[in-house]
């Protein structure tokens, strides 16, 4: 046991994260935009984040071997790096191709801050369950 498992584990969880937060970030695009729907897109940063943060720790106090303070920043930075690396690097390819780019506007700092928080929270909580 000891920090090796843990990063296997995590990586191997952050790819599928970084997919499916590719898919989030395509199908939240029309919610970004002010209007009724950034509500919905909202709702769907919190599930999201609820998903995110409660599947990278669902087994990570076993695989890690410690718990605690160490292991929480461990999982608050796991569960930050895939949304906002994906967040950046669509706005970078959507900005080479397009010129412009996809602006980080309020309805898409919504979904990503309620994805965060959510997740970093459930993350913590689940570790916490755990130890």
């Amino acid at each position: 046991m000891g920090l090796k498992p843990l990063v296997v584990y995590l990586g191997k969880r952050l790819g599928w994260i970084s997919l499916g937060w590719l898919i989030i970030y395509f199908a939240t695009q029309p919610m970004a935009e002010p209007g009724v729907l950034m509500l919905f897109g909202l709702l769907v940063g919190a599930v999201a984040g609820l998903v995110i943060g409660w599947w990278l720790a669902e087994e990570a106090v076993e695989r890690a071997g410690f718990s605690g303070m160490a292991l929480w920043v461990i999982l608050v930075v796991a569960a930050w790096l895939p949304p906002c690396g994906i967040e950046l690097v669509m706005y970078g390819l959507t900005r080479l191709f397009t010129g412009t780019g996809w602006p980080l506007g309020f309805g898409r700092w919504m979904v990503l801050t309620a994805t965060m928080v959510v997740s970093l929270a459930a993350a913590v909580w689940r570790a916490a369950a755990d130890d």
